[in-house]
């Protein structure tokens, strides 16, 4: 997948060229000043890690009755309040007056709710607790809402109350409903089967609740949920992504990204409309992810991969919060929460930090690296990059396709997979590139697996739609004498994809692990054979040996922690990027040697990906900076400044003093 740039031939001329060239990924750091910059009337302040922030992706947002604002990252809570970020370090649950190890929850928050008796509800990819902001507690639901009960290791998406019920939505185990009156939780009934991923839930003006599952509309009648069979607005997928009521209108967002929305219902009648043809702005809006309405005129759409934009309802007109020359104002346009408090200021949670909406400002606070040169590259996101010929650098970004460039010649050109051909513009977030033959690449893409064409230029889609296993892929690995890729990704299992046949497989797993353990695998790679090393989200590292089908796990690291992004071996010594330090491990017996933090001088224990160079140092990239690491002094220095969630190795020699900054940033 990365390219070691210790591996090119003629260092020094080729490094030059792409320092040079690659201004976006590799120069000399220039820790720019806090800057203004102006829109029309979507005016921000923007707070990232360097202001406080934990963690710079703001998966939920909430605000609590003293006026607090509290923010779910990657890297746990935290509280903001006007001034200051406070981060709520750990996270140890408690039965009463028993705590729990934090090291067995996950820090990921991807939902939070203040509900009406005063408690903060924190959702993460594990489990559901209330925080006491008072004692400075985490306790289990049960304790105060007695009779509340949800399975375990439940991957939480929304929590809301409405009229005495609090709503669950999980991404995993489908949706639940605890009512605070009856002190008990609520049975479901559905048309057909239970869905078990929920992504939605709305309330219409008349009370009914509705709620959009991948694949299907509901709508709550009597504790039973029927299926809305809305004809002609499928997409080609046939999904949901988000849906809202706004005022007496159903919007809602395809599973192409498409926004349409329904009124006039009467019965099973109602009348369709598209976002495209009844609003118009400067700038197209694509990729559409999120709907939220801050007051009766105004709605907020979030995008994967294009901002935000603000609908103004009664003119039918939408402004962008990035267009034109200001199109660096967002520096990330991932767009991953809303809220509006009680002041009516509506905050925004991106993949890059928190951002503040204004009407009566006129500025944009950035602390944050200016872009270089906008018109010299689709996206400075750099999710992988993979060259073969160290002439030709392949890059998959976030939002805008595949990106190469040619150091002989010194240009970028972009490939942006066509709507036409590929299902979901999802596809042009690609997050891993791995070499195919004939000239093809493989890319692991949020809508599935695509080839590209080096010479053609023509991508092809390969996804089973009817396996949720092929899609949302993260990580891709050719096995070894063999036309099949292993492929991983965030819905949680494994699957195999035969090249030449064109067709998927399950993974050989006779001991059935894959259908108690979810993995969210992002990053794999073969060691001797049929011996597959993962890092995982949800145990740390796992080995998987693709021939006899057997699964190890390791729990000396799962002790330490839970989820890894990356790997990489140096010698004698493995070491496993996690979310708590940089654990070094001996090799052959996988024994804890020692777990780096920033108590030995790392930037962060948030870390996203390891690697070694030629000189034995290790480079440790976080969500604030990156380290250098040389652990046979036991010396570490902080010599690259910005997020990035992959880096090369060092081809530069001890003795050398420079510093980098590289763009790209975690999602």
């Amino acid at each position: 997948m990365f390219c070691p740039l210790a591996c090119m031939k003629n260092m020094a001329k080729i490094r030059n060229k792409i320092t040079k060239a690659l201004g976006f990924i590799l120069v000399f750091a220039v820790l720019f000043p806090k800057t203004h910059a102006q829109t029309n009337s979507l005016n921000f302040d923007s707070y990232t890690s360097e202001d406080g922030l934990s963690q710079n992706s703001v998966y939920s947002i909430a605000q609590t009755s003293d006026g607090f604002m509290w923010l779910g990252t990657q890297d746990g809570l935290n509280r903001f309040d006007g001034k200051e970020f406070f981060h709520i370090k750990s996270m140890p649950l408690s039965q009463d007056t028993i705590a729990s190890d934090f090291s067995k929850f996950s820090k990921t928050i991807t939902c939070l709710y203040a509900d009406s008796a005063d408690w903060l509800w924190v959702g993460t990819t594990k489990e559901i607790a209330l925080y006491n902001r008072y004692l400075n507690k985490f306790v289990y639901p049960n304790v105060v809402y007695k009779g509340f009960n949800l399975p375990n290791v439940i991957y939480l998406t929304k929590i809301i109350e409405y009229k005495n019920n609090i709503w669950i939505l999980t991404k995993n185990k489908g949706i639940f409903c605890y009512n605070k009156v009856n002190k008990k939780m609520v049975p479901l009934e559905w048309d057909g089967n239970n869905p078990i991923s929920i992504n939605a839930i709305t309330f219409a003006p008349n009370g009914s609740i509705w709620v959009a599952s991948e694949k299907e509309i509901y709508k709550l009648d009597q504790n039973k949920f029927s299926n809305i069979k809305l004809t002609n607005i499928q997409s080609k997928d046939d999904g949901y992504v988000d849906i809202c009521f706004v005022n007496d209108e159903l919007w809602i967002i395809k599973g192409d990204r498409k926004i349409i929305f329904l009124s006039n219902f009467i019965g099973n009648e109602y009348t369709v409309n598209h976002f495209s043809q009844n609003f118009k702005g400067k700038t197209p809006f694509a990729d559409a992810n999120l709907i939220h309405q801050s007051d009766s005129n105004t709605v907020w759409l979030g995008s994967r991969s294009n901002g935000i934009i603000k609908v103004n309802l009664s003119n039918h007109t939408y402004e962008n919060a990035i267009h034109g020359s200001q199109k660096s104002v967002l520096k990330t346009q991932f767009v991953l929460s809303f809220f509006t408090n009680n002041q009516k200021i509506t905050w925004v949670g991106l993949s890059g930090g928190l951002y503040k909406f204004y009407s009566m400002s006129a500025t944009i606070d950035l602390f944050r690296n200016e872009t270089f040169n906008e018109n010299s590259v689709s996206d400075n996101k750099i999710f992988s990059i993979f060259t073969k010929n160290d002439l030709d650098f392949y890059m998959g970004t976030l939002y805008s396709g595949l990106l190469h460039f040619n150091v002989t010649s010194n240009t970028f050109t972009n490939y942006s997979p066509s709507e036409k051909k590929i299902s979901s513009s999802e596809s042009k977030n690609i997050y891993e590139i791995i070499p195919g033959k004939n000239n093809l690449l493989w890319l692991a893409t949020w809508s599935g697996l695509l080839s590209f064409d080096k010479k053609t230029k023509i991508f092809e889609e390969f996804k089973d739609k009817n396996d949720e296993q092929t899609i949302e892929l993260c990580a891709l690995i050719n096995l070894k004498n063999s036309s099949k890729i292993l492929t991983g990704g965030y819905r949680g299992s494994l699957r195999i994809f035969d090249t030449e046949a064109k067709t998927w497989e399950k993974c050989y797993d006779p001991y059935h692990f894959l259908d108690n353990t979810k993995l969210r695998v992002r990053y794999m790679k073969e060691f001797g054979e049929g011996d597959i090393f993962m890092s995982t989200e949800t145990s740390c590292l796992v080995k998987y040996n693709y021939k006899s089908g057997q699964f190890t796990t390791y729990p000396q690291f799962e002790s330490i922690s839970g989820t890894s992004r990356h790997f990489c071996v140096d010698g004698p010594f493995f070491w496993i990027a996690t979310d708590d330090g940089l654990i070094q491990a001996s090799l052959p017996n996988f024994n804890p040697i020692k777990v780096w933090t920033t108590k030995d001088g790392l930037a962060d224990n948030y870390i996203y990906a390891v690697l070694t160079d030629k000189f034995g140092r290790i480079w440790v990239s976080s969500n604030r900076r990156i380290s250098m690491l040389d652990h046979k002094k036991m010396y570490v220095e902080i010599i690259i400044l910005k997020t990035i969630c992959r880096i090369w190795s060092s081809i530069l020699p001890p003795a050398t003093k420079i510093k980098m900054q590289i763009y790209g940033s975690e999602v």
